[in-house]
């Protein structure tokens, strides 16, 4: 489990806003998408040893800045999402569809979920804690690492 102390250090140098998924045993799952750092803590200090997280402190890139809809943690179909990367390379695609958004939001609504939908979300796309080859390599293009995980794997 990450130390207190740690997630003080991150909250204070990406303050934009915070999202926090608790996984707890079969696959039971509590989050917080929030602005307010005292709320994010409290669901920290709340989880137990055993619960494994997911946190983002975010700093804005491009789309809001300090507004709740560019929070990370956006889920579909069960699928969170957050990572750490100003995806430079699809701004123009952004501009086109006249994005108001965040470049991680778009890339995950708008490009990730729906390959992974066409790919076989079904059990081709992810299987065994792994994404299909395809859907790998364009992940890694576009974001870099990537963490995708099964809950209850």
């Amino acid at each position: 489990m990450l130390k207190r102390s740690e997630l003080l250090e991150g909250m204070r140098n990406n303050d934009a806003g915070f999202f926090m998924l608790a996984v707890r045993p079969k696959g039971r799952r509590e989050t917080i998408r929030t602005l307010d750092k005292e709320s994010a803590l409290t669901f920290f200090d709340s989880q137990p040893e055993y619960a494994e997280m997911v946190i983002h402190c975010r700093v804005p890139s491009r789309g809001m800045s300090k507004d709740f809809r560019g929070i990370h943690g956006w889920d579909e179909n069960g699928i969170y999402f957050a990572h750490n990367r100003t995806l430079y390379d699809i701004f123009d695609i952004m501009d086109d569809e006249r994005w108001m958004g965040s470049d991680s939001e778009f890339f995950f609504r708008r490009m990730f979920m729906p390959m992974y939908k066409r790919l076989g979300g079904d059990g081709r796309a992810y299987k065994k804690g792994r994404l299909c080859e395809e859907l790998d390599y364009f992940v890694r293009a576009v974001c870099g690492d990537f963490v995708m995980r099964s809950i209850g794997e």
